[in-house]
């Protein structure tokens, strides 16, 4: 009789552990990347009896715990407006790193940077990736986004829309001002200029790169014929002949010039000039070259002339004869960037591929986990990626609290992929996962076990009772 009360008390044993489960899952019913648990039952069976026939009967002696699982399915998912809130649709677990060096696993995925540029969890360990703008891309390490930067780049490309009046008289200028960057990223003013020619529908175009700075100029001029002399430009002790490309160790001499004419009083100077324009010029050491050249106009507003990409020869550039071919890219895509409509000179579009560098402003991370920087510049770059691991046995994992598993030899060895590869769920930015915590599911597991816990409870009493009684026939 006494192995019924014992059974009866496992049976409350039992159910009091059912309950702290239940408890734990719905207090962690709000906690982000909570996985509930289940508890499984065994039965106890410690007694076997002979039958009169020969037969075996087995007495059991109670229940005990079997185990209490992790169930990992997947929670809800909550979008937030921060851009480091990540969870995971799919199988994996984010890799954070302790500062002894320990790696665990999570999958709440409420990530911020801290003030060190590193990318962190709740409990500051750091979040596990792969740097992109480092010499080492492809370790796993932690995710840093400290001095990342944009690099400058240089201008190699402008396109230009607008329309040049044809009504404009004759020698008005009508100017384009550009921003350009060189290798550094530093900012210059490119002017275009666009001349009213005296033929109708006749423009002349010419490009000033506005730098600051002065320096001086000799100019020899031959005296035997002074209304048709030769100018030549020195530079560091070369001499540079009249539309030779002006370039010196990589640098841009961009020649303006003026002159004071000096004569005798007896002698009136012929074909003499207040000053003279060099447009000849190279921009930079890519070699794009800019040049005057005339542009004309049908009467309909379309530009006629050119009508083909010209090209240009300048000798002497290397150890021999070089050609360089210059694409002035007369025509766009779509609308013809140059017209010559009898309306006001307007610019339509002025685009340009350089830019300076840039500080890091923002951040995203796309779904196969990669990290992607919005700059000061208006670019945008890769920089880091988050990766995920899983383990062969994931229900071998060790709880370590703080939302965090722990491998063991029961879960095997992490193995580590990039999201959306070798089976890994995708990431979703601006989410988190919520718990997994059934609510209803938990309300129907503590009535049964209530319940079982009183009928456990009723075998106790009940054994009790039969006790006394027992104890009575004696009277």
């Amino acid at each position: 009789m006494s192995s019924s009360l014992y059974s009866g008390i496992s049976g409350l044993n039992a159910m009091q552990t059912q309950l702290d489960v239940i408890g734990n899952n719905i207090a962690n019913a709000n906690t982000v990347g909570y996985k509930s648990s289940r508890i499984l039952f065994s039965d106890i069976l410690s007694q076997s009896l002979t039958g009169g026939g020969g037969g075996t009967m087995q007495v059991g002696r109670g229940v005990s715990v079997g185990g209490v699982n992790t169930l990992f399915s997947a929670g809800s998912f909550e979008t937030t407006s921060n851009a480091t809130d990540l969870s995971i649709d799919g199988e994996g677990f984010f890799m954070v790193r302790d500062a002894e060096g320990g790696i665990y696993y999570t999958r709440a995925g409420a990530f911020s940077v801290d003030n060190e540029g590193y990318m962190v969890d709740e409990n500051n360990y750091k979040v596990q990736g792969c740097n992109l703008m480092s010499a080492d891309s492809d370790a796993v390490t932690d995710i840093s986004l400290k001095d990342v930067q944009s690099a400058p780049k240089a201008t190699t490309e402008m396109s230009i829309g607008a329309n040049l009046d044809a009504t404009t008289p004759t020698g008005e200028v009508f100017t384009i001002a550009q921003t350009v960057y060189d290798t550094l990223g530093t900012p210059h003013t490119l002017r275009l200029e666009f001349e009213k020619q005296e033929a109708a529908g006749e423009w002349d175009a010419r490009a000033v790169l506005v730098a600051a700075g002065t320096g001086e100029t000799n100019i020899v001029h031959n005296a035997l014929d002074p209304a048709d002399y030769e100018t030549t430009y020195v530079a560091d002790g070369e001499t540079y002949a009249e539309d030779d490309l002006l370039v010196h160790d990589g640098t841009v001499y961009r020649c303006t010039t003026g002159y004071t004419s000096a004569t005798d009083d007896n002698c009136e100077p012929e074909g003499s000039a207040s000053n003279w324009e060099v447009s000849d010029y190279r921009i930079d050491d890519d070699g794009v070259v800019y040049m005057p050249m005339d542009f004309e106009f049908a009467a309909d507003g379309g530009l006629t002339s050119p009508s083909t990409d010209p090209s240009l020869s300048f000798a002497g550039l290397a150890n021999g004869a070089e050609d360089i071919d210059v694409d002035w890219k007369l025509t766009g895509s779509g609308v013809e960037p140059l017209t010559g409509y009898a309306s006001t000179s307007v610019v339509k579009s002025l685009i340009q591929d350089g830019y300076s560098s840039g500080e890091l402003r923002s951040i995203s991370v796309t779904e196969d986990g990669i990290i992607t920087g919005f700059f000061t510049n208006g670019q945008t770059a890769s920089i880091g990626e988050v990766m995920l691991a899983t383990f062969s046995n994931p229900l071998g994992l060790q709880r370590m609290g703080a939302n965090l598993f722990g491998e063991t030899l029961e879960s095997g060895v992490a193995i580590q992929n990039a999201p959306g590869t070798g089976g890994m769920g995708t990431i979703i930015s601006n989410s988190l996962e919520l718990s997994n915590t059934d609510i209803a599911q938990e309300f129907i597991n503590m009535i049964t076990a209530q319940r079982a816990y009183q009928a456990s409870a009723k075998v106790v009493t009940t054994t009790d009772q039969m006790m006394s009684e027992l104890m009575n026939v004696k009277r």
